[in-house]
């Protein structure tokens, strides 16, 4: 084990607390919405989240040991977990209807449509609708495109000032599901969660008429504890869905915005003494040949009674079965009712399979929680890589001045770590932000197809799917908070960024506790385009505080910002568009790091110089490459006009994906819905097309 490491992982343990407090759900008072948590007015933006629970890495839980090792190598067979049940998918039905701003919806909730009893009548716009899927792709509200500035539509709503969300276009979605709970979530004494995956961009959740819940953070999974609102038998879900919020002033990420339920949503049941989170890190040796597995884990006792003598049991295994952890356990005592206790497991491993993108060797962690009598109480499961990030942790003194003089180029097992990366957003001609899984795969297949290693997420967590593929596959990703404030750059904007720092800590949180345990995620960066400044007390302290954040709580991680520099802590330097003739300044032993975060935007006839640029790369190991500027053409399919050219009706018509979908379609963009103002064309910047066709342009990146 390298010192250095050691001594920061072993201070991390001692730091972690050992305990903490939970509120008895008898105890905890009702949720009242205010209905004004959206708006951003009366201090509404510090409001994104109401009766969530703690950010976490939202296990599943399985029956057994053989269905936990199974979802690791098939992402879709975690649905066959007993304590996990699919209200999105195939054979799931929802009711919606989209009015266009909130004082419209406001007649509908307030007729009782989130309760149990009501009856949607068609001519309030109520559909039958599949999910997830953006409802701009339903017959619904229309998608806009904006690069910089907000997406707010003028002839609604001329002036909104931040931090406030515009009134008069708001699209507001009204959804309602019908469930009954399965019969293995219910055995005695579980709690049920609701996890929402992904939704755009505010919602409040409602359970048989009552209030449960509210969150903002568009691209990030959260769950609801939603047990003390069931009812036996049938329930009613009702979500109440903002286009737009406050928060949007933070999701200004140069895309297409849609609305709706976007991601999946899904009932999960869990023991009232469970895993609650985990955290999972190996080191290497010197030689990078053997590895200590350190694990630290979260038990929550949400019951009455204090509990000792339980036990924590850690195996993992290899696809043929081979556990390659022996006795690997930790006693939990003295877990008070009431309370969280963290505890610590840690091994040797001898000589694992290494992860990395050319050799992405996985493992399947389990993690088994037992009761003082040996009954297992709960299993969960999650990809595990042994892999080691080599870089120079920047350090710096109590004005946040850099004092770090030198930097090691940045490895992966020792090996010298080459970007050849791509920004990717998470975007469908026919279902939105929803992207199916073929067209994950489809977008992995072509990357490495044509030496594409590194994705940049554009700039949010993406769906969990392509974590998964990334681990399985090996792909290095850029572990991306879900923020971008474009429109408020300007650092005349500092003290209106200012007043969203808690929601820029908060979203720091979830994309870390979300993201840390898997071995693709080689760095962690706070966002993108929020202000380019050197000075710690900007907006609040808000980029400082967010890049000391992913610093102070994963050491085995490079942390970057592209609009800080190497200002504040930052471990790589980092750039936007730079030419291929001004980035060699950044080679040269002993200097930080450096990556081009955009480079070579892939619009039209593009992409060239990429020789001239990697020539530079090349030269020098503190040159880490770069991630093209992007990956996939943004576009909503459009109906054609009548008589109109029909070429993907022709049999000359270039498509992969979606060739039979599009005839009779074109490949709309910024303007072609509708939106005013837009920003035209500029969301065409793919190295391939909508449908995932490859471009010319996609020959020279190879």
């Amino acid at each position: 084990m390298k010192r250095g490491l050691a001594m920061v992982l072993s201070g991390l343990i001692a730091a972690l607390p050992v305990a903490g407090t939970i509120t008895p759900a008898e105890s905890k008072a009702a949720v009242t919405f205010t209905h004004q948590e959206w708006t951003g007015k009366n201090g509404a933006e510090k409001v994104f989240a109401v009766n969530r629970t703690p950010a976490s890495v939202n296990s599943i839980p399985y029956q057994d040991a053989a269905a936990a090792q199974n979802a690791v190598w098939e992402y879709n067979a975690r649905e066959q977990s007993d304590f996990m049940q699919m209200l999105t998918g195939a054979g799931q039905d929802w009711q919606l209807t989209v009015k266009q701003n909130d004082q419209q919806a406001s007649g509908l909730r307030n007729s009782g449509c989130m309760n149990a009893n009501y009856n949607p009548n068609p001519a309030d716009g109520w559909k039958t609708v599949q999910l997830p899927r953006s409802w701009t792709t339903q017959g619904f509200d229309f998608s806009i495109y904006r690069n910089v500035p907000e997406p707010w539509q003028d002839r609604y709503d001329s002036y909104v000032p931040a931090p406030n969300a515009p009134t008069n276009y708001n699209p507001v979605g009204l959804y309602r599901k019908k469930f009954t709970l399965d019969s293995s979530m219910q055995t005695g004494g579980r709690r049920i969660y609701i996890q929402f995956d992904g939704v755009e961009s505010a919602y409040y959740v409602y359970l048989n008429g009552k209030e449960v819940g509210y969150s903002e953070d568009s691209f990030s999974p959260h769950r609801f504890d939603i047990t003390d609102y069931l009812q036996n038998g049938e329930n009613t879900l009702a979500v109440e869905v903002h286009k737009f919020c406050d928060g949007t002033w933070f999701e200004d990420q140069d895309m297409i915005y849609d609305g709706g339920i976007f991601r999946d949503v899904f009932l999960v049941s869990t023991p009232s003494v469970q895993i609650s989170d985990f955290t999972v890190r190996t080191d290497l040796d010197n030689s990078y040949t053997n590895s200590d597995l350190w694990l630290s884990v979260d038990v929550n006792n949400i019951t009455s009674s204090a509990k000792n003598g339980w036990t924590i049991q850690a195996d993992a295994y290899d696809e043929d079965g081979n556990n390659i952890l022996s006795g690997v356990s930790t006693e939990v005592s003295g877990l008070k009712e009431w309370s969280k206790g963290t505890y610590q497991l840690s091994t040797k491993v001898t000589a694992p399979k290494l992860w990395s993108a050319e050799t992405p060797n996985i493992y399947a962690l389990v993690l088994t929680l037992k009761d003082d009598q040996g009954n297992v109480q709960e299993i969960v499961s999650h990809q595990l890589g042994f892999r080691e990030v080599g870089f120079t942790r920047t350090e710096v003194d109590g004005s946040y001045r850099v004092t770090t003089k030198t930097w090691q180029s940045m490895t992966i097992n020792g090996k010298r770590l080459l970007l050849k990366g791509v920004n990717r957003h998470d975007t469908d001609p026919f279902y939105g932000k929803a992207v199916p899984q073929a067209t994950m795969e489809e977008d992995i297949r072509q990357m490495q197809q044509n030496n594409v290693n590194a994705i940049r997420t554009s700039h949010y967590s993406n769906d969990s799917y392509l974590y998964w593929l990334a681990n399985k596959y090996g792909m290095y990703v850029m572990g991306e908070t879900n923020m971008e404030c474009h429109a408020l750059q300007d650092n005349k904007n500092d003290r209106t960024r200012a007043l969203f720092y808690n929601l820029g800590l908060d979203r720091t949180e979830t994309a870390y506790k979300r993201l840390k345990n898997n071995p693709s995620i080689i760095a962690w960066s706070i966002g993108n385009e929020m202000g380019y400044t050197g000075d710690p007390n900007s907006s609040g302290g808000l980029f400082r505080d967010m890049i000391w954040y992913f610093k102070k709580n994963d050491p085995t991680r490079p942390v970057h910002s592209e609009g800080q520099g190497t200002a504040m802590g930052t471990d790589m330097n980092s750039q936007m568009y730079p030419g291929s003739d001004g980035i060699g300044w950044n080679r040269g032993d002993g200097k930080i790091p450096y990556v081009m975060c955009e480079y070579d935007h892939a619009m039209g006839n593009s992409v060239g110089a990429l020789k001239e640029y990697w020539d530079v790369i090349r030269s020098s190991d503190r040159m880490l490459g770069g991630f093209i500027w992007d990956w996939v053409d943004q576009s909503r399919a459009v109906k054609l006009p009548n008589g109109s050219w029909d070429y993907y009706s022709q049999p000359y018509a270039h498509t992969n994906l979606y060739s039979e979908e599009i005839k009779g379609k074109f490949y709309g963009y910024g303007g072609d819905w509708g939106d005013s103002p837009n920003d035209g064309s500029f969301c065409e910047n793919g190295l391939i097309s909508p449908d995932r066709t490859p471009q010319p342009e996609l020959a020279e990146d190879k």
